[in-house]
């Protein structure tokens, strides 16, 4: 397992990843549990962590593919890099479509502008990243090296 130089293993910073997106995702929910009302809080909340799934399998996802796009040549890394952000994009197209395909199903078609909540879920994985420092800190004081 690669270590960084102050001898933590990078599935640690994973995790706290993970942990963040997580968090992020409550603070969303608690807003939309204040601002929501009637049955748009389930569509909305539907969105929102779905999303948030996928933010946890893009960082998974990138997490696995630098440590093998790391032992590559330089010209095969670019290739690997791209081969896998497109991956994560078509995951996204994907759950975009299954979001939309289920709420046109459900009869809910006014009901679609609920479904721009998935973006921001997806985004909880760079606001995880801004805070990923605070949660290491806050990891560490909890629990210890």
């Amino acid at each position: 397992m690669e270590t960084t130089k102050n001898g933590e293993k990078s599935t640690d910073t994973l995790a706290e990843l993970i942990v963040g997106i997580i968090v992020w995702g409550f603070f969303g929910q608690v807003a939309f549990l204040l601002f929501t009302k009637g049955t748009g809080l389930l569509l909305v909340s539907g969105g929102w962590w779905l999303g948030a799934m996928v933010a946890v399998f893009w960082a998974v996802h990138i997490h696995a593919g630098l440590r093998k796009v790391l032992a590559l040549g330089m010209g095969d890394a670019q290739t690997a890099l791209r081969f896998h952000a497109i991956i994560r994009y078509l995951v996204a197209a994907a759950g975009m479509a299954l979001l939309y395909v289920s709420i046109s199903l459900a009869g809910r078609k006014e009901m679609m502008i609920y479904a721009a909540s998935y973006v921001p879920g997806i985004l909880t994985l760079k606001a995880a990243a801004y805070t990923q420092p605070l949660i290491h800190r806050i990891g560490n004081s909890l629990f210890g090296k």
